[in-house]
């Protein structure tokens, strides 16, 4: 893949970094430039992630290597979307402001690829197709991210691992019974239902399709009679994908089945089209790591959770992900988290968030997606909940689906006690305890706006859909 790219002079930052030219500063009497070194693995948690020098760049159809120019975007250490460019090795450079420590506090680092100037973004985020154009030039959307490096001036060296956030969908074509490719190969194909359009976080790594939009069609010409070719999509919903093959001048229609009712970032479907004499047929998808060589059967491993450069986020993609906010926000209640994807917890024992002495103070931001399952069986304790105790916080744009929640006093689905702010939020499923029972919250001090309960709640006194318990300064308003 090659790429060109604009840089702009960068403006002088007065935060941990010296601005300086590119000559490398390392030794003991000054400002200690950062090293960075890239390479792309499966299924490594942000917080334990180790380099993996065997797979590098994902690009071309093995996906072994960087290209000469390849260029990514840094942020950590007082700096944000700095550009540092490889010749191909892994190895990154800068082409303007360099990185560099001042002091001896360890940095964390987060970075993305393909590299873009300030002025290409949005609130972070680059807007991007994926229609049949954009898939001439598939590197400038393969969009990677990485998160949880860490450097200092005693170990200057930060060691990326980078993970896709689109997904890849790649179709092998075989003659089938009644069929000859000798004579002629398929020319073309059509893939319907799609949502091309989307955006790409750098901060988090998130690609998003625009869900809202009309879905369309990705019209892709087989050149020079290949038999396999690959699409990169945004991630998104679907259940199935309408294909029509275009072969000896005929339309050869059938459906593409999607796993779990979703194309999900890092995952590559592979399906087998067979073109017979009076029809196709399509086998059921291989999914397999983006980056994996080996084909394989099942779900992808991916990351269960990236940290933002300032340690305050977690976004998580799965139930591993969310246990492990679970765990480190008991130590540090105003730890945020966003979630990536819709996850199941049923079966799984949660501890709930915060209580009378220890309050949550952070966001927790659904994203518009499902938590199904989450189980909580308290029956002598206070405080239960999502939630145990929210003070200031937020809890906002979230689905409980299938909650099994029971505890003591004070028992919500979101929430046992809040004093901060719960809105666009749902919960279905059963509550119950003995006192301040509220499908959402359980006693509510703060404001819950745009909440819906479905299900059965149930207690001996206080006890109410929304909020069991709803005191002087809480409010709840446009709620059902």
């Amino acid at each position: 893949m090659k790429r060109r790219f604009m840089f702009f002079a960068a403006l002088a930052l007065a935060l941990a970094g010296c601005t300086k030219d590119n000559s490398e500063v390392l030794n003991n009497e000054g400002p200690v430039s950062a090293r960075f070194t890239a390479s792309i693995g499966n299924g490594a948690t942000a917080s334990t992630a180790a380099p993996d020098t065997s797979s590098t760049r994902v690009s071309g159809e093995d996906g072994d290597a960087w290209d000469n120019g390849d260029c990514i975007g840094i942020t950590g250490a007082g700096y944000t979307n700095i550009p540092y460019v490889t010749g191909g090795d892994g190895n990154f450079t800068p082409t303007g402001t360099t990185i560099y420590y001042n002091d001896a506090q360890n940095y964390t680092f987060s970075a993305y690829c393909p590299y873009k100037d300030d002025s290409e973004l949005t609130d972070g985020r680059i807007t991007a197709t994926t229609d049949a154009g954009a898939q001439n030039a598939q590197a400038e959307m393969d969009f990677l991210f990485a998160s949880g490096a860490t450097g200092s001036t005693s170990s200057p060296t930060v060691k990326f691992t980078f993970r896709h956030s689109m997904s890849r969908v790649t179709l092998t074509f075989g003659a089938g019974s009644g069929v000859d490719f000798s004579g002629g190969k398929p020319e073309s194909y059509t893939l319907g239902g799609l949502q091309l359009d989307g955006t790409f976080d750098t901060a988090t790594g998130i690609a998003a399709a625009d869900e809202g939009a009309q879905s369309g069609e990705l019209s892709i010409e087989l050149a020079d009679g290949n038999l396999t070719s690959s699409v990169i999509l945004f991630p998104q919903t679907a259940d199935a994908l309408p294909l029509v093959v275009e072969y000896n001048g005929q339309e050869y229609k059938a459906t593409l089945t999607v796993p779990e009712g979703a194309l999900k970032a890092g995952n590559n479907y592979t399906y087998t089209v067979k073109v017979r004499n009076r029809g196709i047929e399509v086998s059921q998808a291989t999914i397999a790591a983006w980056n994996d060589k080996s084909s394989g059967e099942g779900e992808a491993t991916i990351l269960d959770y990236t940290i933002s450069a300032d340690g305050r986020t977690y976004t998580v993609y799965n139930a591993k992900g969310l246990l492990a906010w679970n765990e480190a926000v008991q130590s540090d209640l105003t730890l945020n988290c966003t979630l990536a994807a819709d996850i199941t917890m049923t079966g799984i024992d949660w501890t709930p968030v915060g209580n009378y002495d220890n309050r949550y103070t952070g966001t927790f931001d659904g994203g518009g997606h499902t938590i199904t399952g989450l189980t909580v069986d308290l029956p002598n304790q206070g405080y239960v909940g999502l939630i145990g105790y929210l003070s200031g916080g937020t809890v906002q744009n979230l689905t409980l689906a299938e909650v099994e929640i029971n505890g003591c006093d004070r028992v919500g689905g979101v929430a046992g006690w809040s004093n901060g702010t719960v809105t666009g939020c749902t919960v279905s499923g059963n509550v119950s305890g003995r006192s301040g029972v509220g499908g959402v919250v359980g006693y509510n001090g703060g404001t819950v706006t745009g909440c819906t309960i479905s299900g059965n709640v149930s207690g001996s006194c206080d006890v109410g859909g929304v909020a069991g318990y709803n005191d002087t300064y809480g409010t709840v308003t446009g709620c059902t």
